[in-house]
């Protein structure tokens, strides 16, 4: 199983990655933005509530989908 610390440790290991504001998360620059690489998923808990960050799930974007280069 992977942890926050295994994926903090591949993500720190591309070059220009920063960290999001979140649980989890990791961006890098691309131009004058920062797109998102991998974050973790928020799940809304109670209806009507803020969504809040599931550690056990993580998103990553995969380069060239999308729109992303």
């Amino acid at each position: 199983m992977t942890t926050p610390a295994d994926v903090a440790r591949l993500a720190y290991g591309l070059r220009f990655v920063v960290t999001t504001d979140g649980e989890l998360g990791f961006a890098v620059h691309h131009g004058s933005r920062t797109r998102g690489i991998c974050w973790s998923r928020k799940e809304r808990i109670e209806p009507g509530r803020h969504r809040v960050a599931t550690l056990g799930v993580l998103a990553v974007r995969e380069c060239g989908r999308g729109g992303t280069p």
